[in-house]
């Protein structure tokens, strides 16, 4: 009885190692160079389906993600972001909720102009994002953007994400 339950577990493992190895193998990731932009990578996912493809670019891509949750709290807080001269692409998104209390969220461009203040309260939910591509032209985007967080005796959160590239 002993031998069998011996060799059972034997199969058994040995199955697993074969199907391992199988799938090991049938997952295989492929590189290939496209024009002037970086390179696709594609992959077969789990059975042989088709994987997804991701575009790798050439160039800098920079992130900065502020979020923060008040229970009846007033706070005032900056932060940076780089905008460099090689990226032309800038993104930003805004949304938080209230249940009472504010929360003002206002970017500034490196002039100091105000590029966009969004009010977060009680009315409603928010969610605001805007997407910009620069030119060469474009001089007073590139350098320190400022972000202000202003919460007056706010209970809600806000969200706040800036990219480059």
């Amino acid at each position: 009885m002993k031998t069998s339950r011996i060799t059972f577990i034997a199969i058994v493992l040995a199955m697993f190692f074969y199907v391992t190895n199988s799938y090991a193998q049938e997952k295989k990731v492929v590189v290939e160079p496209k024009k002037s932009t970086g390179a696709v990578v594609t992959g077969l996912g789990a059975r042989g389906h088709a994987g997804t493809a991701w575009t790798i670019s050439e160039g800098k891509s920079t992130r900065l993600i502020l979020k923060k949750y008040f229970e009846t709290e007033s706070i005032s807080k900056e932060s940076e972001f780089e905008f460099e001269a090689d990226q032309r692409r800038f993104k930003v998104s805004i949304s938080g909720w209230c249940k009472s209390g504010e929360i003002h969220v206002t970017i500034l461009r490196p002039s100091e102009k105000v590029y966009k203040t969004i009010i977060i309260d009680s009315s409603a939910e928010v969610e605001w994002s805007q997407s910009v591509r620069f030119t060469d032209e474009d001089k007073d985007y590139i350098g320190k953007w400022i972000v202000q967080i202003v919460a007056k005796d706010a209970d809600g959160s806000y969200n706040v994400i800036l990219s480059a590239d």
